[in-house]
């Protein structure tokens, strides 16, 4: 059932979009809320090339509740809406997260990072790719950018990932890359992670502070580690994680006078 209503929207949106569609729209589809460092630098890196070398205008799109518009380097058409306390029905929500603005754009990109497997949430990559089966019946050109595949992933999403031939899917390390070829026997597209598309501006208070302080370190003869310090993690190591880190990183210190260590965030939220 799900199947034939996804087939019946998608030639809906092939009839549609060329009396609507704008051919050099590129939406950028991320599957996170705006408070994930990572995140976001994907979405600048996809939106910096797609826009400034191939010069489409770029619109982004979440799936997931948001809880404020992302911030980034170039002009983005933000089709999102940030969810609000006041009660509201399905149909006003589908809108605020952007689900009817498809119509616009011929050219898709997915976020699918680590989320795409369906490790973390298998709900939502089924989401997405039925998304996917809408706009491949209506013709629009989309991919999935440079992706992970875990030992975690699910059986269910792996075969959607595996069943449309004209997906083009990437994957953005070797061990994922046999994984999926595990699994499937073909090889996806191996690529380098969207990130390093990203072009550094310190631009805030506490970056500025940050660099100053590295910088002195320098000066003084340190060797400066950036440690990226991930909540989830976290959690997930045995006994107290928070202690497992302090005693790693106080060992690496102390074993040299010479060593400064940079802590940044790997998420904004809570």
């Amino acid at each position: 059932m799900k199947q034939k209503l996804a087939g019946v929207l998608g030639s809906v949106l092939a009839v549609l979009r060329p009396l609507f569609g704008r051919r050099k729209q590129f939406l950028i589809v991320s599957s996170d809320d705006t408070g994930s460092c990572g995140d976001q630098a994907m979405i600048e890196g996809v939106r910096s090339v797609v826009s400034e070398r191939y010069g489409y205008e770029i619109a982004l799109m979440h799936l997931a509740a948001i809880t404020k518009h992302v911030e980034l380097l170039g002009p983005v058409t933000q089709f999102t809406k940030p969810e609000t306390n006041e009660n509201a029905n399905r149909l006003t929500k589908y809108w605020r997260r952007g689900a009817f603005h498809m119509l616009l754009p011929n050219q898709f990109g997915f976020i699918g990072a680590d989320v795409l497997d369906g490790g973390y949430n298998e709900h939502q990559a089924l989401q997405v790719l039925a998304i996917f089966d809408v706009l491949m019946t209506s013709g629009a050109k989309e991919r999935i950018f440079g992706s992970s595949i875990s030992v975690a992933r699910t059986p269910r999403v792996m075969n959607k990932l595996n069943s449309p031939s004209n997906l083009e899917l990437h994957i953005r390390d070797p061990l994922s890359q046999r994984r999926f070829e595990a699994d499937f026997g073909r090889k996806p597209t191996l690529v380098a992670d969207v990130a390093f598309n990203l072009k550094p501006a310190i631009t805030s208070p506490t970056g500025q502070a940050a660099e100053a302080w590295v910088e002195a370190q320098k000066s003084d003869g340190q060797f400066v580690l950036g440690v990226n310090i991930n909540g989830h993690t976290l959690g997930h190591v045995a006994g107290d994680g928070r202690r497992v880190y302090a005693d790693l990183l106080s060992d690496w210190l102390a074993a040299d006078p010479k060593r400064s260590i940079l802590m940044l965030p790997h998420d904004v939220r809570p």
